[in-house]
């Protein structure tokens, strides 16, 4: 995609990721166009300094004079391409005008003015592969905006301004003349070498050699654009992969997920652990900041205990532990984890102030994996196990304690019910058609 297309390639995109992809691009191909400059600056600095060792600063040379005016023409160019590409709104299309002058600015070099003296000097000589090298160094710059288009016309412009320089010099010059039947006229090997190595001989073979490499580094660049740009892609569908699941999952697991490049989560049943937390609004002022630093310090600690965050349940956050996410279970004791993480979070909440909080957890089996639409999609536990755990919550709160399980919770324990937990029998659970047991402290 060059700058301002918003299309992007490859499987359906919603409308969200087009633009993210088409602001990545913008971004990148702005940072491409810049040091395509520099890169080109680079080497008509190069060319000038080549240009100072030789004529030492002669200002008498017209040579000197000549060519230091061209590459003067080319750094200036490139000045101006600069500052556009700081502020045009797409800065690609600009870079062909430049990349223009480049190959006219290289052409003036090889094939432009001679003094008199030298003017028999065939300017159409082929064999010159410093020049050729010129040609490709600029040509490469071409690469650096991730623009298949700008490689096509840089690589049609160089091509055809160094093919026209060479016809032109070549009608130009007298005397001049092909290598065409002078194998034939030539009597053996030294006079051949000898035929072939006059001034006024252009050796078409070097000419098409020439046309074909640079035909065949254009093409390569263009397959290295193409894959560029399929990295470039590739990068901000994992970074926004990794900004979902990050939100649910332990950086470790999101970073595991993310890599493994799934299309979808995996949906799987399996016994799970589900605990809901939740702290007394009605005590004290509660404001958005106050709420993002529970959140904040909530999902820390879920994180640390190997437990998914599901979802912020209206004001309540659920979390999951022991479901599958493809990368082997986050918890080997999910019941355990779960308590043990109930515990410190409701610690660490009395001390930072929150009052009154308080945390639910049931345990059993569960659906993990995509719920939702085609529009909108994201992590999610289901189930009767899930509802139990946010009528344990409520349980607590009825019961005046700060945390509740389930029969079922306390049953996977190694060491049983933990000090502090008081076993309340006949409790009634909306949902339930039958009384159960509550464990809470």
């Amino acid at each position: 995609m060059d700058q301002g297309q918003s299309q992007v390639q490859g499987p359906a995109s919603d409308p969200l990721e087009a633009e993210v992809l088409h602001d990545a691009f913008a971004r990148e191909t702005r940072r491409g166009v810049q040091l395509a400059v520099f890169g080109r600056l680079a080497i008509f600095a190069l060319l000038f300094y080549s240009y100072i060792t030789d004529a030492r600063w002669a200002l008498d040379n017209p040579v000197f004079r000549y060519r230091s005016a061209l590459v003067a023409v080319a750094i200036l160019s490139g000045l101006i391409n600069y500052l556009i590409s700081r502020k045009a709104a797409r800065p690609v299309p600009w870079s062909f005008a430049f990349f223009a002058v480049d190959a006219g600015v290289i052409c003036a070099l090889v094939f432009g003015w001679v003094p008199e003296e030298i003017a028999d000097y065939p300017q159409f000589l082929a064999v010159r592969l410093q020049d050729v090298l010129i040609l490709a160094a600029v040509l490469c710059m071409a690469i650096f905006p991730l623009s298949a288009r700008l490689i096509a016309v840089a690589g049609g412009a160089l091509l055809s301004v160094w093919l026209g320089g060479i016809w032109w010099s070549f009608v130009h010059t007298p005397g001049a003349r092909t290598d065409i039947g002078i194998r034939e006229q030539a009597t053996g090997w030294p006079d051949l070498l000898a035929r072939l190595s006059h001034p006024q001989v252009l050796m078409l073979e070097y000419v098409a050699l020439q046309a074909v490499l640079l035909v065949a580094l254009s093409g390569l660049l263009l397959l290295g654009v193409r894959r560029g740009r399929e990295l470039v892609i590739a990068a901000v569908r994992a970074e926004g992969e990794s900004a979902f699941l990050a939100r649910f999952f332990p950086p470790a697991i999101a970073r595991a997920i993310a890599e493994r490049g799934a299309q979808s989560l995996p949906t799987a049943r399996g016994e799970v652990a589900v605990l809901f937390v939740d702290f007394d609004r009605t005590r004290g002022d509660v404001d958005l900041d106050r709420m993002q630093a529970w959140y904040r310090l909530v999902e820390q600690q879920v994180f640390e205990h190997g437990g998914l965050i599901d979802r912020f349940v209206g004001d309540p956050v659920m979390a999951v532990f022991g479901a599958p996410t493809g990368e082997g279970s986050a918890e080997a004791a999910p019941a355990a984890a779960a308590v043990d993480c109930a515990e410190t979070v409701l610690a660490a909440l009395d001390r930072q102030g929150f009052a009154g909080s308080a945390a639910g957890i049931n345990f059993g089996e569960a659906i993990s994996g995509e719920v939702g639409s085609e529009r909108q999609r994201a992590f999610g536990v289901v189930g009767d196990t899930v509802n139990l755990a946010r009528r344990m919550l409520d349980a607590a709160r009825q019961a005046g304690r700060t945390l509740a399980a389930s029969d079922a919770v306390i049953g996977r324990l190694a060491a049983g019910a933990p000090p502090g937990f008081a076993r309340i029998e006949g409790v009634e659970v909306r949902g339930q058609a039958e009384p159960i047991t509550v464990w809470a402290r």
